[in-house]
């Protein structure tokens, strides 16, 4: 499943789920999907920001002793990556 943001020619701007993106651009290219709003089958997809965690808050005792801050490895510090190796 997939959420896209949609907007119809009126600028009403609504959420709408899909089985799959292939999926969604068949039923918006066949007019398939309508605004709730205005019933507009005259539908495309709209901007939607995605969500993005921040980095991860790092305490001075998860470092190495040799660690100089969250930052000094780049983002592979064993003491918070768990994918360095």
């Amino acid at each position: 499943m997939i959420r896209y943001a949609l907007e119809c020619e009126h600028e009403h701007v609504f959420q709408h789920w899909f089985d799959s993106i292939s999926a969604a651009d068949a039923e918006l290219a066949g007019g398939q999907v309508a605004c709730p709003t205005c019933g507009s089958h005259a539908v495309r997809k709209s901007l939607m920001a995605p969500s993005i965690g921040g980095p991860k808050a790092v305490s001075s005792s998860e470092m190495l002793p040799s660690c100089a801050g969250p930052s000094c490895c780049a983002g592979a510090c064993p003491a918070v990556s768990p994918d360095f190796g």
